[in-house]
């Protein structure tokens, strides 16, 4: 082989690695973390420490990251930890969040909220044949773990109501049923999607003369990526109809 041959080919490699690297930038995608509640709020949202993500929220995730070319993992974490982690900078998103929630324990950082993504709706369930209960006769409430029924604390303190809480909302759905609790805190889209699974739609009702349903907000947060928040609210504006058919997918209450 001729030396200019030789050098030929080897122009050739380096022009041909050039390519495939300048290529391979262009096709990369930005990777980020998002810590997730390791609960079953399907089908507003389901994550777990494997791959079993499902429901609405993760949905809109992964068409927004699709759609500006993001990787996203989920960290699934149980809520307290999960603010810990958020905190200490170890995740580089939340979802769900809300600048109400543990408000003390924020106060000394720059959060960064979306928009909502989510209205959840929060509410006092009980038996349908106790409707019409009333606080004075409300003794026991059960949650998940980790939750708060905040709108008790004072009765929890002074030990008028008891706070019970179990690993999941199908459980403590189930301890409502069997009367070991009088009432839940519950989500209503779960726990309407959990009743018509096992066909009994209209067990549970909303103890409304003990507390109103509650339209809550749902939103993506981050310490560290605030120009990406900012993009997930123009994606939020951009995508209101297909998101709006996510939503209609999933029986999510507007």
């Amino acid at each position: 082989m001729k030396r200019t041959d030789f050098k030929a080919g080897i122009k050739i490699c380096f022009i041909f690695a050039f390519l495939w690297f300048s290529s391979w930038q262009v096709h990369a995608k930005e990777v980020y973390t998002v810590g997730v509640e390791n609960v079953d709020f399907y089908p507003l949202y389901s994550f777990d420490q494997k791959t079993q993500h499902q429901g609405f929220g993760y949905e809109v995730l992964e068409l927004f990251a699709t759609q500006q070319r993001y990787q996203f993992i989920y960290k699934a974490y149980p809520p307290k930890r999960l603010l810990k982690y958020f905190l200490d900078k170890d995740i580089d998103f939340r979802f769900p969040d809300n600048p109400r929630w543990k408000k003390t324990k924020r106060e000394e950082y720059t959060i960064h909220y979306s928009r909502p993504a989510i209205f959840p709706i929060t509410s006092i369930v009980v038996n349908a044949s106790n409707k019409d209960m009333t606080l004075e006769n409300f003794k026991i409430i059960g949650t998940p773990r980790g939750f708060t029924p905040w709108m008790f604390a004072r009765q929890i303190a002074s030990g008028q109501i008891t706070h019970v809480e179990s690993q999941s909302n199908d459980s403590i759905i189930k301890m409502v049923l069997a009367g070991r609790v009088d009432g839940a805190l519950m989500e209503l889209n779960r726990m309407h999607y959990y009743l018509n699974k096992q066909g009994i739609p209209h067990a549970l009702v909303p103890a409304e003369n003990i507390f109103k349903p509650m339209k809550g907000e749902f939103r993506l947060s981050s310490i560290k990526y605030p120009g990406i928040i900012e993009k997930f609210d123009l994606f939020l504006e951009a995508q209101k109809e297909h998101i709006e058919k996510l939503r209609i997918k999933y029986k999510i209450s507007p």
